[in-house]
């Protein structure tokens, strides 16, 4: 079975990919921009916190900026599915039985869960460009 919820008769209405991309695309792309920033970040650092005279990377704000800008697109898109979950699972006219309870459950989880993830995102984006690499 591939889809979450079906009303009889009609095309799927929304499927398993859908509620967990809306549940784990922003954790993901948090997950993923910090590990790769961090990476980034002792590329260009000494050992004792002091910047290399000649780093592997010489535009490491602008990377992990683009990086940050990719993440939060990701993390948005993922958002926008949650919601998106949440206001078909609302408007289909199925019983609001076990399955639409999961559905509805899921599609706000994502929202919640993306939410969050977006702010992290912004705020991490903010270190990026405020604070010192070295640090």
């Amino acid at each position: 079975m591939t889809t979450a919820l079906r009303v009889e008769g009609h095309p799927p209405v929304i499927g398993y990919g859908a509620l967990w991309f809306g549940i784990l695309a922003a954790p993901l792309a948090w997950s993923l921009l910090s590990i790769v920033n961090y990476a980034l970040a002792a590329q260009s650092c000494g050992s004792e916190g002091m910047q290399l005279e000649h780093p592997l990377f010489s535009t490491v704000r602008i990377f992990a900026g683009v990086l940050t800008l990719i993440a939060l697109i990701i993390a948005i898109a993922g958002l926008a599915a949650a919601i998106r979950n949440r206001l078909v699972a609302n408007a289909a006219a199925v019983p609001h039985d076990a399955v639409w309870n999961r559905v509805h459950f899921m599609s706000l989880f994502g929202i919640v869960v993306s939410a969050l993830f977006v702010n992290g995102i912004v705020l991490h984006g903010l270190g990026v460009i405020f604070i010192p690499l070295c640090r």
